[in-house]
């Protein structure tokens, strides 16, 4: 057999993967609507995470596939090099061709997995033939009042559940509208599927006003089987929280996932593709795309990557780019006393996190493997620090630096360093959402293990959240402890379990002094008592599922309500 033909055999095989693996990602969306119509918000998370393994199975079985037809050559470059050319023709003319790309090029590492990025066998850039004027289905709304408007948005979605107070609904959202667009519009267009994740419905949108494209955004709740309007939202900026990096993947149908996420960029223009392509449960292409942005920020500035800002780490070490938003986290060779956990352990939190919900509190995070750069791009200082506390991980040959692993995160604010550099009135507001991080972490069945400042940081947003993941636990899996009533250390240490955890300690390592203590302490009082934390042992355990909304009250058209 050929080369030729052995590469279009393959290609062919490859292509019937993706589309065994797209059918079935799309058959678990579409479950979400019968999961909100029936409030089972169980099924929803289970519904979530099969979605999440669907891809590395489906490269798996590709990979056995691949191997037993095509022998050794599968290992080698020239298949490659005729299967990539082949490959791209077969994908011409598609709705996804970058997610095919995408999933040929994950197959490609599995083979190659040591290898730096090969352009000769491997799509490092692709062009874009979709608009977002290709999604099938946009709704066009012009010249009707705010309530008209409103109300043939709603009857635009057929979600099987009737509203308890349409009218009232209408009204009130109408009111919120005008109250954040108080001048004319000439049009809004909405997209066809809502996006389903946790307890609600979204239906999205874009208003047309002059010269600006704003996002509308109308949450829906099902409140005991019926429909009511939850919030109507219109700031870029408060609409990018919603499709934040620190959440979890929408469920929404579509044919042209590169058409929906310029529809959303569109509205939302400081949010990286790669976020919006994340967002929607494509995070192995949101992933290609951060790599793109990387190679493109290298190849159009002279910047050289440093260490981030902040206290050094006992667990990784991290490194950046001066004006890219994204952090690399290393894990190091040895852990600093006291810390005892492994480096097993360690990516055994990162895993919990990526399949856990993230309430809008943990940057997500993603894995690479065997990256290469040129040495000349890391300043002298972080190299020499990379060399000495991660030389498992990084290797310099020549002129070449690769990394065989790391994490890059959305780079956020340390709040040990926002709380001395911030106004008064900014670090006190982020003191408070600080215990409300911790709060909804709790909620969300997540103990972060060390509370210090220094783990946790400030978006530009100025939410708080949580970054540092290798003490991580379940909070059912905490022994929770009143301090013993003893001063002798020893009678103390030997009180102490590996899972015994006494949150009056928090007092004591907050490390916050002066008004942001006397602020925290006023209004988490609660985080100091064990009632709080069994309490929310005993909820999590019963089956309740915290309600922890990626907007504030004041967007809400019922805050008093549930």
């Amino acid at each position: 057999m050929t080369t030729v033909v052995l590469a279009r055999q393959c290609a062919q095989r490859i292509l019937h993967e993706f589309q065994v693996y797209d059918q079935r990602f799309q058959e678990i969306t579409r479950r979400a609507r019968g999961r909100f119509a029936e409030r089972d918000w169980a099924g929803a998370l289970a519904d979530s995470n099969e979605r999440l393994e669907l891809y590395a199975h489906h490269i798996d079985a590709l990979q056995d596939h691949l191997e037993a037809e095509a022998g050794t050559a599968v290992r080698y470059k020239a298949l490659w090099t005729e299967l990539k050319e082949i490959f791209r023709q077969e994908c011409a003319g598609s709705s996804d061709p970058e997610l095919k790309e995408t999933f040929y090029n994950s197959l490609v590492r599995r083979f190659f997995h040591q290898a730096s990025v090969d352009p000769e066998v491997m799509f490092v850039a692709s062009e874009e033939p979709f608009v977002d004027d290709d999604i099938p289905g946009v709704r066009v709304y012009k010249e009707m009042d705010d309530v008209e408007l409103i109300r043939a948005i709603l009857e635009g979605y057929q979600l099987g559940l009737r509203f308890r107070h349409p009218e009232y609904d209408c009204r009130l959202a109408a009111a919120q509208l005008r109250k954040q667009i108080p001048g004319s519009w000439e049009s809004v267009e909405m997209l066809p599927a809502p996006f389903f994740r946790d307890k609600g419905a979204y239906l999205v949108g874009r208003i047309v006003a002059g010269a600006q494209l704003l996002p509308l955004v109308l949450v829906l709740t099902n409140r005991e089987g019926e429909l009511a309007v939850d919030a109507l939202i219109t700031v870029p900026s408060e609409v990018s929280i919603i499709f934040s990096f620190t959440r979890s993947h929408f469920q929404v149908e579509t044919s042209t996932p590169g058409g929906l996420v310029l529809f959303l960029k569109s509205v939302m223009p400081l949010k990286r593709k790669s976020e919006l392509y994340t967002s929607l449960g494509y995070n192995k292409h949101g992933k290609t795309l951060l790599y793109r942005d990387i190679l493109q920020h290298l190849e159009s500035s002279d910047e050289r990557f440093e260490l981030a800002r902040g206290e050094k780490g006992m667990v990784m070490t991290v490194f950046t780019l001066p004006t890219f938003d994204v952090v690399f986290k290393l894990i190091k060779d040895r852990f600093a006393y006291p810390k005892t956990t492994t480096r097993a352990q360690v990516l055994q939190s990162y895993e919990l996190v990526f399949h856990h919900d993230k309430v809008g509190r943990m940057v997500d995070a993603h894995e690479f493997v065997f990256l290469e750069f040129e040495k000349s791009r890391f300043t002298e200082e972080c190299l020499e620090e990379l060399l000495s506390v991660a030389a498992q991980t990084v290797v310099v040959e020549g002129e070449r630096v690769t990394v065989k692993h790391l994490y890059a995160e959305r780079k956020v604010t340390p709040l040990n360093l926002f709380v001395k550099e911030e106004s008064v009135e900014s670090v006190i507001d982020a003191v408070r959402d600080y215990g409300s991080c911790i709060k909804d972490l709790a909620r969300a069945n997540i103990f972060p293990g060390d509370l210090l400042l220094k783990n946790f940081g400030v978006t530009r947003n100025g939410r708080v959240v949580f970054y540092d993941y290798d003490e991580i636990c379940l909070v059912t899996d905490c022994h929770i402890r009143e301090l013993p009533d003893t001063d002798d250390y020893g009678t103390q240490s030997s009180y102490v379990g590996p899972h015994d955890t006494f949150p009056e300690e928090l007092r004591r390592y907050l490390g916050l002094q002066g008004l942001y203590r006397e602020v925290f302490v006023a209004h988490h009082d609660a985080l100091f008592r064990p009632s709080f934390w069994r309490e929310v042992q005993q909820q999590i355990q019963s089956g309740h599922t915290a309600t922890i909304r990626p907007y504030r009250d004041r967007r809400r058209l019922r805050p008093l309500s549930d």
